[in-house]
């Protein structure tokens, strides 16, 4: 099974040592993670300039490199259509609200394009945007001033364009990597260090609630 991946969670498992996992994950699911140009861009081009954000760029290199993880060619014209399409659903003030870049639209038009849909994102505003609209209206009431409006044409557009889509974060692909005894190298504390891991993924830029975490440190063996 192929995954597409936004570069949050890339980064979140290079950030919080869990790159091996990958590598495992992947023969595991006989797979590929696929990134579209816009996430190579970002995770690569920019940060390789940058020298503290040099080192998980080299990491990440190393994944392709290996042929972990795997760059595909998008269409410009596809991912500017997603950002157009995402971008013009919720207006604060008369204003269209700016809620996902080209990272996750190359995601997005990617996954249009392949037999796979599944995504691998940590970043909420794109997940609830795919999963829960209305959960991510009542949000953005909260946090603007201005009345929130909807464009309800573009969100069934953008609902019609992604409701095959099937949406993971790098905390789901730690508890398959956990049940799959891929963290017996800590021996004993194997349970530790998968809980251990959880809250460092979260810090890292996971959206995870603790409430969600709380769900974890109870359950094993869910997958």
């Amino acid at each position: 099974m192929d995954i597409v991946c936004d570069s949050s969670s890339l980064i979140s498992f290079v950030q919080t040592c869990n790159r091996p996992i990958f590598y495992r994950l992947a023969e595991e699911l006989n797979g590929k993670f696929i990134i579209p140009t816009e996430v190579y861009e970002e995770i690569f081009l920019t940060p390789l300039k940058i020298r503290w954000l040099e080192a998980s760029a080299l990491r990440l290199r190393q994944m392709v490199e290996d042929g972990i993880v795997e760059k595909r060619e998008t269409k410009k014209e596809k991912t500017d259509e997603v950002i157009d399409i995402a971008n013009h659903i919720f207006y604060a003030g008369g204003k269209p609200l700016k809620l996902i870049h080209k990272g996750e639209a190359g995601c997005l038009g990617l996954l249009e394009e392949m037999d796979t849909k599944v995504l691998l994102v940590d970043e909420k505003t794109t997940r609830l945007l795919i999963e829960k609209p209305k959960k991510m209206y009542s949000l953005l009431k909260k946090e603007h001033k201005e009345h929130i409006s909807i464009n309800k044409k573009m969100l069934e557009e953008f609902s019609k364009r992604t409701r095959e889509m099937f949406i993971i974060r790098s905390v789901e692909l730690l508890a398959l990597a956990f049940e799959k005894g891929m963290l017996k190298r800590y021996g004993k504390y194997e349970d530790e260090a998968f809980k251990a891991n959880i809250y460092a993924l979260r810090k890292n830029g996971c959206s995870i609630s603790l409430k969600e975490i709380s769900k974890y440190e109870k359950i094993r063996g869910w997958w």
